[in-house]
């Protein structure tokens, strides 16, 4: 909050909620795997205000940032028609509820 946090994701599979001016990790967020989900890092994140979103393969998993618990899983688009992984994420500012999604071919 206030600028003083910040949201990152690896090639662990997980997004990590920090405290920059401690440089601490504050909650571990770990998106749930489809059976056949090879891949294993999270390709984009974001966070407004209570969630964090974070984009691993084709899917967009949002966090409750308190309790680390996902509260949507979808995918991103057809898979047949567009199998890119998730590269960006953005979300309405000012509490909105719209959510972005696009891949490196563009697609969003």
């Amino acid at each position: 909050a206030g600028g003083s946090e910040l949201v990152s994701g690896g090639e662990d599979g997980n997004a990590r909620l920090w405290d920059v001016a401690r440089g601490k990790t504050v909650r571990c967020f770990v998106p749930p795997c489809q059976e056949d989900d090879e891949v294993i890092s999270v390709g984009a994140v974001a966070y407004r205000g209570d969630n964090v979103y974070a984009g691993r393969g084709r899917f967009l998993s949002v966090f409750d940032a308190r309790t680390e618990k996902v509260v949507c899983k979808t995918p991103s688009r057809n898979h047949a028609e567009h199998p890119d992984d998730i590269s960006q994420i953005a979300v309405e500012p000012g509490g909105g509820h719209r959510i972005a999604v696009a891949d490196d071919d563009g697609g969003v």
